[in-house]
């Protein structure tokens, strides 16, 4: 059955220590900032082999403010006015799924402020998916051949595993072969994900902090990098994993073990979308904690292997691919970006991409112990294991889509009043929107 907890929804529960954490985050953030633009442009100019001209960001500073740009303000004005009214008396799951469509509709016209094309631009970009499903080897034999023919394919193919390649190689004969197929996949990633996380609130915590966090997913300022980026995609994938695991611990008999299985098969789908799936490792873990419900991870941990079994069977090994990436890797790109300025830069862009709303949130929910507290902590977990790694020097406003959710979700125990919901919307939004109007970037 699902659990409350009535103290992550402790609107009152701010104490001064609490605020003192608060206060001085903010200050380290403020000048982690200062320090990674300030560093990073000349950083750039010096060394073109870095690519990162907007620094922290990827892309370029340019202010492109036009009518397309009034349909996101629209769209948020509109998430503004009726999400929180909604959240009195709409039932959780209409909520929800309300929230996921704003979500994604947000995400949408956020892509299409520079013109229509502009949502399949980061599809049909050279080093992307696309180009590399036109170099694939036929379906029976591009399993066996895909981590030993790395460098013939694009760069954003080469650097994860064959997943998402498969995935667009088997629509092509269901007639989803156009370049708006392929970028749709995002946009059901972003509403996925706000199902997801949800769903997963809903039965850790309770159902009104499930009502709260859908509110919280329906408007941030990852929404820029969502729609234009496969990584949207693969966090609904993993989000559902999740979602799923969070169900077979709550669950008993049958519908355990269905749940278990069905994340295990999930989880490990996402494994061969993205090999960042794995750090996701530590919420699954909080799951278990929280509930103290095991009994479903034989179920998980079957199927799961059934699915790595069979692309072993189909020719490939996830750990001859990750070396693979592993070399591709440090011979590129990374291998010009300095790992002092990269971490801190990282974690900039990740203050950016959850929003201060999420940033000012974050030590009162930790410090909370409670079991959304937990839930939290797992995800900040994640993103230290990313850190520790290196294989996220820059580029973490699309490589860490997969953590941001988990992170928005902090601000429950904040969130409590129409007005404070109304705040946090609009101060995410107008992130979002002048993201949008002053960056230009790949994704």
């Amino acid at each position: 059955m699902p659990t409350v907890d009535p103290q992550a929804l402790d609107t009152q529960a701010i104490g001064r220590p609490r605020l003192l954490v608060t206060a001085l985050l903010i200050l380290a953030a403020g000048a982690a900032t200062a320090y990674a633009f300030v560093v990073g442009r000349p950083l750039a100019k010096a060394h073109y082999e870095i690519k990162l001209d907007a620094a922290p960001f990827v892309g370029m500073w340019k202010w492109r403010i036009g009518p397309r740009l009034l349909l996101s303000v629209a769209v948020a004005a509109v998430a503004v006015a009726v999400l929180p009214a909604a959240a009195q008396w709409v039932r959780c799951r209409w909520l929800v799924v309300m929230c996921a469509a704003f979500n994604a509709l947000f995400a949408f016209v956020l892509a299409a402020s520079d013109g229509w094309r502009a949502v399949i631009g980061p599809v049909v970009d050279p080093t992307e998916y696309w180009v590399g499903v036109k170099l694939a080897d036929p379906f029976s034999l591009f399993l066996r051949t895909f981590a030993r023919q790395g460098l013939y394919f694009t760069v954003h193919v080469r650097g994860h595993p064959p997943g998402m390649m498969l995935l667009l190689i088997m629509m092509r004969p269901l007639g989803l072969h156009s370049p708006w197929a392929a970028a749709a996949l995002s946009f059901i990633g972003c509403g996925a994900t706000v199902v997801a996380v949800s769903v997963t609130v809903w039965r850790l915590v309770g159902i009104e902090a499930a009502r709260r966090a859908a509110l919280l997913l329906a408007i941030a300022p990852f929404a820029v990098w969502q729609g234009t980026s496969a990584d949207a995609f693969y966090c609904g994938v993993a989000s559902s994993a999740i979602a799923l695991a969070a169900l077979a611990a709550t669950s008993r008999g049958v519908r355990s073990q269905i749940a278990g299985f069905g994340s295990g098969v999930i989880m490990a789908g996402a494994a061969f979308l993205t090999y960042g799936a794995v750090t996701l490792a530590p919420i699954f873990v909080a799951v278990v904690l929280i509930t103290r419900s095991w009994r479903w991870l034989p179920a998980f941990a079957l199927s799961g292997s059934v699915v790595v079994g069979t692309f072993l069977w189909g020719g490939f090994w996830w750990l001859e691919g990750f070396r693979a990436t592993q070399h591709h890797y440090w011979e590129g790109t990374a291998k010009f970006r300095p790992p002092v300025y990269f971490a801190i830069a990282n974690l900039v862009v990740l203050s950016f991409a959850i929003g201060l709303p999420t940033l000012a949130s974050l030590p009162n929910a930790v410090l909370r112990r409670t079991k959304l507290s937990a839930l939290i902590i797992s995800a900040l977990v994640c993103v230290a294991i990313a850190e520790a790694s290196q294989y996220s020097k820059g580029e973490t406003e699309r490589i860490w889509l997969i953590y941001m959710p988990w992170l928005v979700i902090s601000g429950v125990a904040v969130a409590g009043t129409r007005n404070r919901q109304r705040w946090w919307i609009t101060t995410q939004a107008v992130t979002a929107i002048v993201l949008q109007a002053a960056l230009v970037s790949k994704w």
